[in-house]
């Protein structure tokens, strides 16, 4: 006789615009949740990005399986406009269902989140033991009360229950990959075929004052072992054929001989891997052995947060790196062909002038001259996130953030400034921002699109002349791009309002 075990359902919202540019990958958080439930439970995983009828996938599980709960995770933005729809059906098709909201979002608003009306419990950081015995209580008819890392409303009040600790990586489960088609979330980067995304580590020690980070893991960085990782790819490999791995950790070499040791697995399993996190004053203490295995396994890239070509702007948001360390690394990581640097700069810091922007386009410039492998990721506008210390500052000088998650879903994130950034700087920051998504070719190396990599091609040559005489006054091409940019926000939004 066959048992039969609660169902859980698992909704990850779609994330937006930058899904159809790069592919739908692995829902990694939803999937962490899912392996610390099976197989004591059944588990459905609803993907909006990667389901066309989601909705009638969700209406159907929610009326055939009978939940106990429908958990969701969500980041501020787009991704709310999914989740708050998703909740919505649920509370009318499936009234009694549990639904339980984490991720980082809910993590930074528990109390705003926690009492909208669509949600019973919200899960506040890193949610894996949470949601387990959560979903365990649930199903025992049992309290919540003594589950450490909830929020929810009682009697017209928010009850916050004690933080949880961190846990220990090594012990959570291997993901539980045969709940998805790993085949659909396969992607192609910077020339790495059959990518699967994993998360090896968590959190970041540094402090600046832009990132949510510093918040949500408390500056504490932790780390799988390295014989867990490539346990863990070594099955990945067998059971799904995979021939490389996106590393999303936000900093994945911090402990310098742990990267080591995965890099030479990551080599005897003949897997190519690109990483996302790498600080600069990280990089400098990298030993050149690192690098020319790293080179061995290439291509491969590595993404590289300086984001200021101003000294000033990166002392003052506490970025603790100079603007010679990245121009010293740039140039030692070009004698390594088969490594690839992309950087990310940002623009709207306080204080920050037109004159200060200009000079971090000479620094892109220099970076692209003095390094051919190298890109730059477009350039963003700062936004004060939500947990960050720029946020705060913000506020105390007068801006104003929505109030509930229907009003962050509509928060334009590509258009909205904080008060400090002029007209003058914000007028220039976009028309460089037009320029930056086509300077170098990673439109070609990031999407499928055949008709992003015609434009791309044939808008390159205009870029590259933009950047080099700083030539920005005069772009009638920025009208054409510049909705491209913000339309599936502002469509995306809709849906929450």
């Amino acid at each position: 006789m066959t048992q039969c075990h609660p169902t859980v359902v698992l909704v990850r919202p779609h994330p937006g615009s930058l899904a159809k540019v790069c592919g739908v990958r692995l829902p990694l958080a939803l999937l962490r949740l899912a392996g610390m439930l099976v197989p004591d439970f059944r588990v459905i995983i609803v993907d909006m990005a990667q389901e066309p009828d989601w909705r009638g996938m969700l209406r159907h599980e929610l009326q055939s399986s009978r939940p106990i709960v429908m958990g969701v995770g969500t980041m501020t933005g787009p991704q709310l406009a999914g989740a708050l729809e998703a909740s919505r059906i649920c509370r009318a098709v499936a009234p009694d269902v549990k639904v339980v909201w984490g991720g980082v979002h809910p993590t930074l608003f528990p109390e705003t989140t926690s009492i909208e009306p669509c949600v019973d419990a919200v899960v506040v950081g890193e949610g894996e033991l949470t949601f387990q015995e959560l979903v365990r209580a649930i199903a025992g008819g049992d309290s919540w009360d003594d589950i450490a890392g909830l929020a929810f409303e009682r009697d017209g009040a928010v009850v916050r229950t004690p933080q949880r600790t961190f846990l220990n990586m090594d012990e959570l489960p291997p993901l539980p990959l045969h709940l998805v088609d790993v085949s659909r979330y396969l992607f192609s980067d910077f020339g790495v075929d059959g990518l699967i995304e994993l998360e090896t580590s968590r959190g970041c020690p540094f402090a600046c004052s832009y990132c949510y980070n510093v918040s949500y893991h408390r500056r504490r960085w932790r780390a799988q072992s390295p014989e867990r990782v490539l346990e863990d790819l070594a099955r990945y490999k067998r059971d799904h054929g995979i021939q490389g791995v996106g590393l999303v950790d936000d900093e994945f070499f911090i402990d310098a001989d742990r990267a080591h040791a995965i890099i030479v697995g990551l080599g005897d399993l003949g897997l190519r891997p690109l990483f996302q996190g790498l600080r600069v004053d990280t990089l400098e203490g990298l030993p050149a052995a690192t690098l020319e295995l790293l080179d061995r396994c290439g291509p491969t890239s590595v993404q590289i947060g300086v984001e200021s070509g101003v000294q000033r702007i990166l002392d003052s948001v506490d970025k603790r790196i100079t603007v010679e360390q990245a121009l010293q690394q740039n140039q030692r990581l070009a004698h390594y062909r088969g490594l690839r640097p992309y950087y990310n700069f940002m623009t709207g810091f306080p204080g920050e002038t037109p004159e200060d922007l200009r000079t971090t386009v000479a620094l892109v410039s220099r970076l692209l001259h003095d390094n051919p492998q190298a890109r730059v990721g477009p350039l963003h506008v700062l936004t004060p996130y939500p947990g960050s210390v720029l946020y705060d500052q913000a506020i105390a000088q007068g801006f104003v953030p929505p109030v509930d998650a229907a009003g962050w879903a509509a928060f334009d994130f590509h258009s909205d400034r904080p008060p400090w950034v002029s007209d003058e700087l914000y007028d220039l920051a976009r028309r460089i921002t037009v320029a930056s998504l086509f300077v170098d070719d990673k439109i070609r190396a990031r999407t499928t699109s055949r008709a992003a990599w015609l434009v791309a091609r044939l808008y390159r040559p205009i870029a590259r002349f933009r950047y080099a005489r700083q030539a920005f006054r005069f772009m009638p091409e920025r009208h054409l791009f510049e909705p491209l940019m913000t339309w599936q926000t502002r469509r995306d939004a809709k849906k929450a309002l």
